[in-house]
């Protein structure tokens, strides 16, 4: 759980797969606080979630997974943040440096104007995060 996967990614921060594990537990635990209906813990969860992908995603740029991890923590984080937008706008800006850089799917530019809709928006389902990780690897 989560204590393991912490421990592990204490005893070696230069492991990116111990630390982007740890911010899948965190986004896991977010999502229980969602279903539970505790706004406050989720936020909590998902902002530390958020802050490892951060350091991956800085770490490696070239890495479209920490790429698609950050995208994700900022929609999850925007589902029960104060302040969505801020979040919906990161995350935006992540995908249109991509799509620029040429490493976005085509099956995956349909999230762009998904975000800019979600712009302004307090939240709302997220199915298109379960389309964007449909037939990604599942996390040990």
């Amino acid at each position: 759980g989560l204590v393991v996967r912490q421990r592990l990614a204490e005893a070696d921060p230069g492991n990116a797969q111990f630390q982007r594990d740890l911010s899948i537990s965190w986004n896991k635990i977010g999502d229980l606080a969602v279903a539970a209906g505790d706004g406050k813990a989720a936020r909590e969860a998902f902002e530390k979630g958020l802050a490892v992908r951060q350091r991956l995603a800085e770490a490696d740029p070239g890495n479209a997974q920490f790429q698609r991890d950050l995208i994700l923590s900022h929609v999850k984080l925007a589902s029960c943040s104060d302040q969505p937008d801020d979040h919906y706008r990161a995350a935006l800006a992540i995908v249109e440096r991509l799509q620029a850089e040429g490493r976005i799917e085509p099956k995956d530019a349909w999230v762009i104007s998904d975000l800019r809709q979600r712009l302004g928006a307090t939240g709302g389902g997220l199915s298109w995060v379960r389309r964007l990780l449909k037939g990604m690897p599942r996390s040990r």
